[in-house]
């Protein structure tokens, strides 16, 4: 009666043993999966800061080329300003210097 009670009492503790085995091997798997996930969302952070920072660089990029390319149009713009006004005005200086080689001046010849 006693050995069979002794039995019984050492296939309870080796029980509770594997139970807490088993309850510690899950409690690890779980620690590694959260573990995992955290390093998911850490990694896919990173990565949408550096898409950002590619999308920032790019954005002003393309502004400074806007920049450049406003800039040529409107020294264009002024340019052609400047050709229709001395057109406009010496357009006369201009017939002069056609048939004389050089500017001599509205009245010289007159």
């Amino acid at each position: 009666m006693e050995e069979r009670m002794e039995a019984m009492r050492r296939q309870e503790a080796k029980e509770r043993e594997e139970a807490l085995r088993r309850q510690r091997l899950e409690e690890q798997r779980i620690r590694e999966e959260q573990q995992r996930i955290q390093q998911e969302i850490e990694n896919h952070r990173i990565q949408q800061e550096r898409i950002r920072e590619q999308q920032r660089q790019e954005l002003e990029r393309l502004q400074e080329q806007q920049r450049l390319e406003l800039e040529r149009l409107q020294e264009l713009q002024r340019q052609e300003l400047v050709r229709q006004q001395w057109l406009r005005e010496g357009h006369r200086y201009n017939h002069h210097e056609r048939h004389h080689g050089r500017h001599r001046g509205r009245h010289h010849e007159r």
